[in-house]
């Protein structure tokens, strides 16, 4: 007994069959397409002269050499070939002492300052010795009077009947006397100082400047070292 087919399932039949036609004749189209174009391409190849070959192998890499050495001139011997002098020489031939630029200068400036000698003549400076001497004569006697206190002052704080207040004065007494007998200390070795430069045929020269110090300066302060201008600048440069 046949299947009786409706016309329904005939048509979806139909319809698969045209699709896979249509698949088919497409496929066919895009194949043909491609071999065309391969066929052109072996046409417009073929037509060319002197085509390289390029091979798709990777070369070796070639190693790569090391830079030449530069050589520079040889040891005293300029760029342009002359032969250079050395800045110090050395050698039998060298002078004892080497000295720099400034160096030189320096000592220069020592020996100008070393042969200058005191503006004042014997009797002035016998007059500056004196009143050097009699200064210090009254620093120093200052000074162990001062120290006697301070240990006066010391053995009463220890004496328990003293009171605190007074205990507390002693104490700033104590310390002021220390400080004031420093500072005549330190005087007593500038007059030393002066006097020794009036030994040494020195005295009223500057000692930064090496130009003379008036005499209204050493009249006033008989120990001093340096002019009022180098005093002043030193004191500027804050020394």
């Amino acid at each position: 007994m046949t299947k009786k087919v409706s016309k329904k399932d005939q048509a979806a039949e139909k319809k698969a069959k045209e699709e896979a036609a249509a698949m088919a004749a497409a496929k066919k189209a895009a194949e043909k397409k491609i071999a065309d174009a391969k066929a052109a391409d072996a046409k417009k190849n073929s037509g060319r002269k002197g085509i390289t070959i390029v091979d798709d192998k990777p070369k070796r890499r070639q190693s790569m050499s090391k830079p030449a050495k530069v050589l520079g001139p040889p040891p005293g011997v300029g760029l342009l070939g002359t032969k250079r002098k050395p800045l110090i020489a050395s050698g039998p031939k060298a002078p004892e002492s080497q000295h720099s630029v400034f160096g030189a200068a320096e000592e220069d400036d020592n020996k100008s300052r070393k042969k200058s000698k005191t503006p004042f003549n014997k009797r002035e400076l016998d007059k500056y010795r004196e009143i050097l001497i009699n200064k210090r004569r009254e620093l120093v006697g200052d000074v162990s009077t001062m120290e006697m206190g301070v240990l006066n002052l010391g053995n009463k704080s220890g004496d328990p009947a003293t009171d605190v207040a007074e205990q507390g004065s002693d104490a700033y007494d104590q310390s002021l006397s220390i400080g004031l007998a420093e500072v005549d200390r330190k005087l007593i070795r500038e007059i030393d100082a002066a006097i020794k430069r009036i030994d040494d045929k020195v005295y009223g020269l500057c000692e930064i400047t090496g130009n003379p110090i008036p005499a209204t300066r050493l009249n006033e302060l008989p120990w001093a070292r340096l002019s009022i201008e180098a005093a002043r600048e030193l004191e500027r440069r804050g020394g």
